[in-house]
């Protein structure tokens, strides 16, 4: 019985340093992705978030948080410590900035500079994202020209379009399918008016890598042209967390099911084209598996919580 009572008592010895211990939790914490939904955004997002946000969902390789924000939200600036990716979406880089240049920018800049936040660009938010947005091929030559200096300027160079063919923001006759080369696979994407990264394949030594490349044989001068880089972006803050950026020229964004909600809504002439020649290809949901594997390449199995020191 002593035997018995001496060794409860070494046990009991031990609780208050038991108690001391703090016990974490391993579970990874749940991605938050965050949606420019404001002037500038293309229709697909701004027409009905929820449905895009549902769309959204099944292309991800993990379940994610995703919210929306306007432009006086990313002035505002409280939500970059609890945001991992801002997604900037297709529609009119202009657009963007109307609202964002100054003060909107510069929140953006500090999200990946002093936050190590990840960007994630598709078309207009990938021409936004460079240096100098170049809007001057086929039909958009001359004086048709959109030629303009960005403030983001996370890639350092030329996002110049449109690359695959002209382009008309009043119809859908424009659209394409992008071939893209990614991941030693190739996925067929929708375009319309998006962008190749002039001088991409050289910037090694500016934390530039091309991801994908454009692989359209109905275009020889286009092939191989680099459709989405990846931007390594140091980080600017005593925290040593590096940002990145993702920009890509197509729209694996874009789900079939939006493109079959609007063949209800458009011309005939525009229902009959995108039933016969975009929607199809699509169908075998490849698109969601290159979206899939940007946003890995933005977060890969860090999505810890970041703060500014």
């Amino acid at each position: 019985m002593s035997a018995i009572l001496k060794m409860f008592k070494l046990l009991l010895s031990f609780l208050p340093t038991l108690s001391a211990i703090k016990l974490t939790s391993s579970a990874p914490k749940v991605p938050t992705i965050l949606v420019y939904n404001d002037f500038g955004a293309a229709e697909y997002v701004v027409g009905d978030p929820g449905f895009f946000k549902a769309q959204l969902q099944p292309s991800l390789p993990f379940p994610a948080q995703i919210s929306f924000i306007d432009h006086q939200g990313i002035i505002a600036g409280d939500w970059k410590e609890s945001t991992d990716i801002l997604l900037m979406p297709g529609g009119f880089d202009r657009g963007y900035c109307k609202y964002l240049n100054g003060k909107g920018n510069e929140q953006i800049k500090s999200f990946i500079n002093d936050y190590g936040g990840k960007y994630l660009g598709f078309c207009a938010g990938s021409y936004y994202a460079s240096q100098r947005c170049v809007f001057d091929m086929f039909n958009f030559r001359g004086d048709n020209a959109i030629i303009g200096e960005r403030e983001l300027s996370f890639f350092p160079g030329d996002a110049e379009g449109p690359v695959l063919g002209p382009y008309n923001a009043e119809n859908m006759l424009t659209s394409k399918i992008a071939f893209i080369k990614a991941n030693e696979e190739t996925y067929p994407c929708y375009y319309n008016g998006g962008p190749f990264f002039r001088g991409a394949e050289g910037m090694d030594n500016l934390g530039v890598r091309v991801l994908g490349t454009y692989e359209n044989n109905q275009y020889p001068t286009v092939k191989g042209l680099p459709a989405i880089v990846e931007i390594n972006v140091p980080s600017s803050s005593s925290s040593n967390k590096n940002g990145k950026v993702i920009l890509c020229g197509a729209h694996p964004e874009v789900s079939d099911e939006w493109l079959k909600r609007i063949t209800k809504e458009v011309p005939n002439a525009d229902k009959s084209f995108l039933e016969q020649q975009i929607i199809p290809p699509l169908q075998n949901q490849r698109y969601r598996h290159l979206m899939g594997y940007l946003v890995q390449r933005l977060l890969g199995s860090d999505v810890s919580t970041r703060s500014k020191l």
